[in-house]
């Protein structure tokens, strides 16, 4: 193997560029060419954001949230961005074969491109989250689950990030979707997951609870654009929140505990 020496969070590796068979002749992996590896670990230190890596272990669900699903296997904690084509639970076993590029953002390890991940057929039970202190969050590790309590929220001038305060220590909150909403007060739980931009760490909520025990949950989306439809549309609604049930109303007025609870696609005749 001919390559070049690099280094990647204080561990050294090689950037292979051409491989010599037995015999003589030489072999040069195409872009986009298929490798494998045995774990999350594994996956993350080869780093090759050319070629769409497949993983060769199970890894269990932590959170999806959009385009953003966390996922774990033991080694490492890993974000996988883009659309899997899957919908999946905290604690869901996602089948071994699964793979992507590696797609770093910011110093935050990534994997885009998605491919292979099948749906779910077991469960390893609910995972929960660990319980930090706002100023030891940035001791966890990188894309992993973390709980705070007894927060105080407030905004700043990004609208997308959001300071997060025990009293003592501070750290902010970015947003991954716009239409995740993040209140501003005091007392809150914050459950999310450890992120870094560019040096600074940061977390990225999934679920936030007030002292009530009411969670602030994604803004629901709709699967057709606003506006006329023929009639026979059908109007499925979901929502980014794990567990979240959506009220809704078809007379104009807006939804209440008391309101239509969806469960199935709304058909729109008139």
């Amino acid at each position: 193997v001919r390559g070049f020496v690099s280094i990647f969070k204080t561990n050294y590796q090689i950037t292979p560029v051409e491989t010599i068979v037995n015999g003589g002749g030489s072999v040069t992996p195409e872009p986009g060419e298929t490798e494998s590896v045995a774990s999350l670990k594994d996956f993350i230190t080869k780093g090759d954001k050319d070629n769409v890596v497949k993983v060769n272990c199970e890894a269990t669900v932590l959170y999806q949230l959009g385009k953003n699903l966390w996922i774990t296997d033991g080694t490492a904690y890993l974000l996988v961005y883009g659309e899997t084509g899957q919908t999946y639970k905290n604690g869901d076993v996602i089948p071994a074969g699964f793979g992507g590029k590696y797609a770093p953002f910011g110093g935050l390890d990534e994997m885009g491109t998605p491919t292979d991940f099948a749906a779910s057929t077991k469960s390893v039970g609910k995972v929960e989250p660990t319980v930090v202190m706002v100023g030891d969050a940035d001791g966890e590790p990188i894309n992993s689950f973390i709980e705070m309590r007894g927060v105080s929220i407030a905004a700043t001038s990004n609208e997308r990030n959001f300071t997060c305060s025990d009293g003592t220590d501070q750290v902010t909150l970015h947003t991954a979707y716009s239409s995740f909403n993040v209140p501003t007060g005091d007392n809150y739980t914050v459950r999310g997951f450890v992120a870094i931009y560019n040096g600074t760490y940061q977390i990225t909520p999934v679920e936030i609870v007030s002292s009530t025990g009411r969670e602030t949950v994604a803004t629901p989306t709709f699967s057709v654009h606003e506006g006329p439809v023929p009639a026979g549309t059908e109007v499925s609604l979901a929502c980014g929140t794990e567990g979240a049930t959506i009220y809704y109303t078809i007379d104009g007025t807006n939804p209440s505990a008391a309101s239509l609870v969806y469960s199935a696609p709304i058909v729109v005749n008139e």
